[in-house]
Formats: C-alpha cells, sequence, structure tokens
C-alpha cells in the first residue's frame, strides 16, 4: 500500500515537471507557427498598407466577426477582436512602420501571447507581401499544433484575398 503512494507520487511530480518545462519552454522562446509571402504585382505600397487598417479588416479577413480598435492605427493602437467560434481577445499594435511593417499583438489564456507581423518589401516593380506569426508563452508548444494546421489551411487564401483586394482598388 504505501509502496504504490511512493509511485503515485513520483508519477506526479514527474508529470508536473514536464509540465513546467513544456511552460517553461514555450515562454522563454518564441515559436514560429506559420510565414506566407506573397508577391503583388498591380498594388501599390499605399493601397496594401490602408487595407491594414482595422476598420477595413472584414473586407479580406472572412474569419473575422468584429473588431473594436482604440484610437488610429499607429504604435501602442490598443484593441479587442473577435474571429469566428472564438472568444474576444485583446490586441496591441507593438511594432509600426508607415507602408512598411507592423506587428499586432494578441494576448491568449494563461499568459500566452501570439505576434503577427506584417510587412512590405518593395521589389523593383512588385512588392513582396509577408506574414509571419510567432507565439510565447506557457501554453505556446500545446497550442502549437492547433495553431499551425488552423493557420496552414487560412492564412494563404487570406494573403490572396488581401492582394487582390488592394490591387484592384
Amino acid at each position: 500500500m504505501y509502496k504504490n503512494k511512493g509511485v503515485l507520487r513520483n508519477l506526479f511530480i514527474g508529470f508536473l515537471g514536464i509540465i513546467i518545462l513544456i511552460a517553461l519552454i514555450g515562454t522563454l522562446n518564441k515559436i514560429k507557427i506559420i510565414e506566407v509571402e506573397q508577391i503583388s504585382y498591380n498594388a501599390t505600397l499605399e493601397q496594401l498598407w490602408e487595407l491594414w487598417e482595422f476598420d477595413k479588416r472584414k473586407a479580406w479577413d472572412s474569419s473575422l466577426d468584429w473588431v473594436e480598435a482604440d484610437g488610429k492605427f499607429e504604435l501602442g493602437q490598443t484593441g479587442l477582436l473577435k474571429l469566428k467560434d472564438q472568444p474576444p481577445r485583446r490586441f496591441e499594435i507593438i511594432e509600426f512602420e508607415i507602408n512598411k511593417l507592423y506587428t499586432d499583438r494578441f494576448y491568449l489564456p494563461l499568459g500566452g501571447k501570439m505576434d503577427w507581423q506584417h510587412s512590405l518589401e518593395k521589389t523593383g516593380n512588385d512588392i513582396k507581401i509577408k506574414w509571419s506569426v510567432t507565439v510565447n508563452g506557457p501554453t505556446a508548444l500545446m497550442l502549437l499544433p492547433i495553431m499551425k494546421t488552423i493557420l496552414k489551411e487560412e492564412l494563404p487564401g487570406t494573403v490572396e484575398k488581401f492582394i487582390k483586394i488592394a490591387e484592384t482598388k
């Protein structure tokens, strides 16, 4: 009887140690989920940049239910965004260079953070558009497979729609 309690205690401590290690690794590292790069042949930097403003996002982001942004589209802007079948998430713009790049950070449960970096790069007559998504925090490694699967299916088509709308403006 006492021997079984010791085994169970050791299993519990081992399991708890693994959970703590996973949380620590996720917290100390930014983990890339996905990166999507596409080229626009007919849009300007300004046409593309303008579509990233939150009040224009529904035109190209079919997963968006609604967004409430506080203030202008600039460094430090905060707000609340709700995707279909998900709870609302707080966000903040943590990096911002007009017509070049911006990063919005979404705050996830249990201290997680998901950063979406959007960038534009003029390459001759074309513009390279890149979306890069990273996550970190205690639950990052546990959520990674789910987020990777969803974003791999959704994001390339979203970027294509984004470019198409910009090119027809």
